[in-house]
């Protein structure tokens, strides 16, 4: 998919900014639910015990900085 897409696919934690990390689906903010093209519809009951994910910005000079952590 990403060969054929031919450009890196990004995404980042389902909260609006500086909200909560939801633990499960129902948790999701509807204003982000609606804003996306496809919700997967698989382990919508499973609770999520994964740390908030870290957002980078890589540098050209090979370098990165932390956006988020």
């Amino acid at each position: 998919m990403l060969a054929d897409f031919g450009k890196p696919v990004v995404s980042t934690s389902a909260n609006l900014t500086g909200g909560e990390v939801p633990l499960l689906f129902k948790d999701i903010s509807e204003e982000i639910i609606q804003q996306v093209d496809y919700a997967v519809k698989i382990n919508r009951e499973k609770l999520n015990k994964v740390k908030a994910s870290t957002v980078i910005r890589l540098k050209p000079d090979v370098g990165f900085e932390i956006l988020r952590q």
